[in-house]
């Protein structure tokens, strides 16, 4: 399980491990000016996350990789589904070592991924910043739980 990340140029994700099953959800994959290069176990799902990068970028396909409730902007959709757009971050691109070096990347009030994401169940309650998540009421996208800012 990979919940409530924010990468910042780093574009390479390779959670193949010893797992074959893997649930990727309600990260941020931020790579504005590099291919995403992402490789995953055959099953996986890949729910409520922002992947921002570059058109040559491609995402894993395949009969046990499902895509749900993810935001694209750049980089193409895997499947049909999903919101292609600008996730409307605070200030991206601006990260650093510590925690709260981040802030940026949680959202504006008019941004597309918030309030509509899917409800998952044993969801750890809370997002990267401390924020509540509920078992019940659909969270944001991303790894921001917050109101719109």
């Amino acid at each position: 399980m990979v919940r409530y990340n924010v990468s910042e140029n780093d574009c390479r994700t390779n959670s193949m491990g010893d797992k074959s099953t893997l649930l990727f959800y309600n990260n941020v994959v931020y790579c504005p000016n590099k291919k995403l290069d992402i490789d995953v176990p055959a099953n996986t799902t890949m729910e409520n996350n922002i992947f921002v990068g570059t058109t040559d970028s491609k995402l894993p396909t395949g009969s046990g990789i499902n895509w749900l409730w993810n935001v694209f902007q750049g980089v193409p959709r895997p499947t049909g589904n999903g919101i292609v757009g600008d996730p409307q971050f605070t200030d991206p691109g601006n990260g650093g070592t510590t925690i709260h070096s981040v802030d940026g990347y949680r959202l504006k009030a008019g941004s597309p991924a918030l309030g509509n994401g899917g409800v998952l169940a044993d969801n750890g309650g809370r997002d990267y910043w401390a924020n509540p998540v509920s078992a019940t009421a659909k969270p944001n996208r991303g790894a921001y739980n917050g109101p719109g800012l």
